[in-house]
């Protein structure tokens, strides 16, 4: 119940009746669907947790119901949670629930965060195997505290009680029994290479300008591509990737004077690519030999002469 006193309010779709775990526990308890819609409405908070208090689930919905006894509604728990509808746990002393599949029977909007502690790890995996499910047939019936209606751990199977090392040898012997069964390998997982610093990026951009024969050329290039920006900044990551490591490159494979020249084109068109510089670079070798740019030649003025 909230802390105002006031319950919640909540709609059951009417085809839950249908359903193969409603179906399953009114098969061997006519009470047992009525109980779970005692629990989503009103006794269950809105991530689906309730306090399994015998006394109080009957004060909630069956004060006046001389049939639905403690222990009844014991069992009706039990056979709720052997279906699958609910969890039980205990945790600080009491016990507690949880609707199995809370968002498939209610979605809310606007959730407030539950006040009862949450249930151990292993319940809140879907296939999870704990000792409320296993081995359930051999288990004796819960037993109940009179004076305060609380539910009491049921005995511990003889498996439970064995030491790891003496279980480790079962499945082997299980799946022998089985006629064995081939293990999946497990796949590798993939590297996952952490980015580069600035530090290291900055790095690399000195020890380019350090080795090239040309550092100013770069610059001029590296200004063009800022101003490109309305920031007229740069990231040195993206100065890097788009000018400065392709000119390294093609500076390596490519004639010097090439090159020189294709960097004095991309400067003088304004362009900061590194495909202009290798077509500019290109047209420089085509050019016959001995031929050179006349230096008082205009930026529109392509004559050549002969020295």
């Amino acid at each position: 119940m909230p802390r105002d006193g006031t319950w919640k309010i909540r709609t059951l779709d009417p085809s839950r009746r249908g359903h193969p775990k409603v179906v399953e526990a009114q098969s061997e308890e006519a009470m047992a669907p009525d109980l779970h819609v005692l629990l989503i409405s009103p006794l269950a908070d809105d991530e689906g947790r309730f306090r399994a208090n015998l006394l109080a689930i009957k004060a909630a919905g069956y004060a006046v119901d001389p049939k639905m006894t403690p222990e009844r509604i014991e069992r009706c728990l039990r056979l709720l949670e052997r279906v699958r509808l609910v969890h039980l746990y205990e945790a600080d002393g009491a016990w507690y629930g949880k609707i199995h599949d809370w968002h498939e029977w209610q979605r809310n909007e606007h959730p407030t965060p539950s006040m009862m502690p949450p249930p151990p790890l292993e319940l809140c995996r879907c296939c999870a195997i704990t000792w409320e499910n296993v081995d359930r047939s051999r288990r004796p019936a819960a037993r109940t505290r009179e004076n305060s209606g609380e539910l009491v751990k049921p005995r511990e199977s003889s498996r439970e009680r064995m030491k790891p090392q003496d279980r480790e040898g079962e499945g082997l012997e299980r799946d022998l029994i089985r006629g064995g069964r081939e293990e999946k390998p497990l796949r590798a997982k993939s590297l996952r290479v952490s980015p580069r610093s600035p530090t290291d990026l900055q790095a690399e951009l000195d020890t380019i300008l350090q080795e090239t024969a040309f550092p100013s050329e770069y610059r001029a290039l590296a200004d063009f591509l800022a101003a490109e920006n309305k920031t007229c900044k740069v990231a040195v990551s993206r100065l890097l990737a788009v000018l400065y490591r392709p000119l390294t490159a093609l500076e390596q494979t490519t004639d010097r004077d090439a090159f020189r020249q294709g960097l004095e084109a991309a400067v003088q068109a304004g362009v900061p690519n590194a495909t202009y510089v290798k077509k500019a670079a290109a047209s420089a070798l085509r050019q016959p030999a001995g031929a050179i740019k006349r230096q008082d030649a205009g930026p529109r003025d392509k004559n050549w002469e002969e020295v």
